[in-house]
Formats: C-alpha cells, structure tokens, sequence
C-alpha cells in the first residue's frame, strides 16, 4: 500500500528504483504531512494535540511514541554497556520541529520551491482525501510542470475519526465536506522556544536513559532542523556529560550533486557565494557559529562528507578538502559521513538515492583528503588551529596559548599518516618533535614562554 506516496503526503524510496530515485528530494518529506506530523507528536504532542489518545489507551500519542524510543534505547545501551569502543549515544539523527513553530498554516514549512510545494494546510487538505492542483520542482527553484496531486482521493488516515489534525480543531468539514481552516496560527510557539520546551527535556530523557547503565556515557545531542535558523543554540547542558552533535554539508554540492571551485551556498544567509576565497571564508565562518553554538559544551559535527555521484571529471578530494579546511580551522571533531562497504556506482548508499560512501565494492574514494593528519592529544586551555593541503602535502599548526597559564613544557600529540608523509621533515617556533613512526604520530613538546602566545608547528616530506 503505497498511500502515503501517492497522495503526495511523502516520498517514499521503494516508488522509485535504479535511475528514477530523485536526488536528494528525501529532505521534503520533513516538510509533507506524513514526517511533519510524526515529529510534531512525537516532541509536542502533548502540546499541539491534547487530550487525543491511542486507540484503545488512555496513553497520549507523545507519551507512547517517546516511551517506545526511549524503550529502544534503553536495550541498545544494556547491551553495550561493558564495550570499551561505545563511548555514547547520538540522541536522534536529525530531527525535526515538523508543524511546531509554524505560525500560519497557510505557508509552507519549506525554505525554497524543491519538489511539491504546498502549504501546512494544502498537506493537511490532501491527506484527508482532497486532490489539489501542485507545481513541481526537480531542482530547487527550477520549474517543470503543474499536476493534481491525489487525483484518486485517499487518505493517509484509516478513518475521518482519526484524522489528528481534524480532531485537534486545526480545521473542519463543512456541510459540503469542504476542508475549512480554523486556526491558521495553531502551531505557533511564543518565543519560537521549540528548543528549551521540548529538545532540551528530551535530551535529557536520553542522558537519564543511557547512563543508567554505564554513567561514563556521553550523550551527543544533536539539534532539530531549523531552516531559519542552520546554527540554533543549544539549551544549558552540563559540558561533563553532553556534547553537541549538529551535522554539516556543502549544501549546493549536496542538493545539486555538482562541485564547482567557484560556488557554493552560504546556509546561515541563503545567498550564493562566488570564489574559491570567499567560499573558504564563509565555510570557515559557518562553522565558527556552529561551534559557538554548543555554549560549553565540546562540538563534534555529527556528520560531514560529500556525494560521490557527481560525474567522473569531478576532483572529488579537491571536493572534499574544500569542506574539511574549514573544520580544521576551527579545531572541530567530526564524524565523516560515510562508510559503507556495499556501496554501488547503480545503488549508491542504497539509501534514497544518496552516494556518500568512502568506500564502494570497487575501492576506495576521496582518501587523499579524508585521512589527514591532526592533534589528537592537547591540553584543553590550548586553541589549536590546523590547515592540511593534501596535494602539497603539507601539514600547519598554530596554538595560541594565551589561556594556558602554565610556564612549564606541554605535550602536543599528533597522528602523521604514513600515505602523506613517508618521510617527514618538521619545524617548529619552539621546543622539539619526536617522530613515533610505528603508531604514524609524533610528539611536539613545546617550549612555552609565557612573553610567546603563538606556537607554530609544521610537516612536510624532506624528500
């Protein structure tokens, strides 16, 4: 039963195999019916859908959903509780706000005109039976054509009775069965405070879930999706045992499955930027928000990669690099997305359509950037700053010691892969490196004077 697809209410991934599978058309499920729903009483169903229960139950629709995830969870952190390799748990991958927030139904939840574009309520119309007129998008902003979405008149629901939104008074059916919107404003939040009413006690439902069984868990919580606002702050989380896990991509790479030197988006304005200049600087700015954002908490971007589908003349390392410069520039940790083994050249990820594997049947990809080498032991009052050029094979560090008080020598421990550097020379403002070439690292101890705040460090191959 392929309701859901048909009546334009989500986009599902078994309605289009092979060739057919749209790029990256998956994210406007967070803006249909089906996913928008889902995640509405899912965080705030309590809030938006009072008193509506399970068939059967005297349990909220919020109340049975969290119950069950955090159920999941709890089983998932019993049986891993004794692995030295788990060190925690991601609180959900990428969740969203669904309806919450919106101020008028009459608008539509997504940033830009990609696929079909409805309003809150056309959705709402569609998914109770009514067949509406839709215009389509393959590529954002580019217009193909118009249809009539739900011409056969379903429903997502399996009966009037049940239809959330219809009961919760969004809208009614008059006399003639005509769809009337009541209260457009019903999923407005005063303050726009989806963050600290309903992320923040669910991210600590899942630290409170997990550490039970092994209180040395940490809890990476991850922020909704907000397309107004890409780097949302997080709540006041305890830095001791939560760390902030937003994910981050090259979003006109991703979406357009195209790398060009010369352009790329800015997410936090929307607006295209022109030259491989400005696109570092406005990446590297990105994710100096995005880092702020975690407050005290330490920052490891969740996910970040890049598609490998994007035609055989494409530099996919000088793809890649582009992204990463940034992050190194701003001592962040990530999490690169992705691995997957059975990766195909037809199938991708066999995932929606996505192709972000490092690794396929045939070989490997992109590791001339993705293995790089970086500190992976520093104290924590030393700002660390890296810049690695795969192609010159060239590696820079600055510290600025400026917060760390101690006059004494400090140990700067860095991973120096063997792929780049076969033979490596380094240089240093102060102080002397031990190269440790069986574990690929080296070791930095660094004079420090408390009149010298910078500290340089570099590697290059002497041969």
């Amino acid at each position: 039963d392929f309701t859901l697809h048909d009546t334009g209410c989500a986009v599902l991934h078994q309605c289009h195999i092979g060739s057919d599978t749209p790029r990256m058309l998956w994210p406007t499920n967070y803006f249909k019916l089906v996913t928008a729903t889902m995640f509405t009483l899912f965080f705030a169903g309590d809030y938006f859908a009072p008193g509506q229960t399970v068939d059967g139950t005297s349990e909220s629709f919020q109340q049975f959903l969290q119950r069950h995830y955090f159920g999941y969870l709890d089983a998932v952190a019993e049986s891993l509780k004794d692995k030295e390799n788990v060190i925690g748990f991601g609180t959900m991958n990428e969740p969203n706000a669904g309806f919450s927030g919106l101020a008028d139904l009459n608008e539509s939840l997504a940033p830009a005109p990609y696929g079909r574009v409805l309003s809150g309520f056309e959705y709402m119309r569609i998914g109770s039976g009514e067949a509406i007129p839709s215009e389509f998008y393959p590529s954002p902003y580019i217009y193909e054509r118009t249809d009539i979405l739900n011409p056969q008149m379903k429903s997502v629901w399996k009966s009037a009775d049940v239809d959330v939104w219809l009961n919760a008074g969004v809208y009614e059916l008059d006399k003639d069965g005509n769809r009337i919107l009541l209260r457009a404003n019903h999923f407005e939040l005063p303050n726009n405070n989806f963050m600290s009413k309903f992320m923040k006690p669910f991210y600590l439902s899942v630290q409170k879930t997990i550490t039970k069984h092994n209180k040395k868990f940490v809890t990476f919580a991850e922020p909704h999706l907000d397309t107004e606002n890409p780097f949302v702050d997080a709540p006041d989380l305890d830095p001791n045992i939560f760390s902030w896990a937003p994910h981050f991509y090259d979003f006109f790479m991703l979406v357009m499955k195209s790398f060009n030197r010369w352009i790329a988006i800015d997410i936090d304005s929307t607006l295209p930027v022109f030259s491989p200049y400005l696109i570092d600087w406005v990446f590297r700015r990105n994710l100096a928000k995005m880092k702020k954002s975690g407050r005290k908490m330490n920052v490891l971007i969740g996910e970040i990669g890049i598609p490998f589908d994007m035609g055989p003349r494409t530099d996919y390392n000088a793809a890649l690099n582009r992204t990463l410069r940034a992050v190194e520039a701003n001592d962040l940790d990530f999490t690169l997305w992705c691995y997957y083994p059975l990766n195909t050249e037809g199938e991708g990820d066999d995932w929606n359509g996505e192709d972000l594997s490092i690794r396929t049947k045939n070989g490997n990809r992109g590791l001339l950037s993705a293995i790089r080498p970086f500190v992976f032991k520093c104290p924590t009052k030393a700002s660390v700053s890296q810049h690695f050029d795969p192609f010159s094979q060239t590696y820079k560090l600055e510290l600025d010691l400026e917060n760390y008080s101690k006059d004494h020598q400090l140990a700067v421990d860095i991973y120096v892969p063997s792929g780049h550097f076969h033979s490596p020379s380094f240089s240093v403002s102060s102080g002397t490196v031990k190269h440790i070439e069986s574990t690929q690292s080296c070791q930095w101890i660094v004079g420090v004077q408390s009149q010298v705040k910078k500290q340089f460090l570099s590697i290059e191959n002497s041969c």
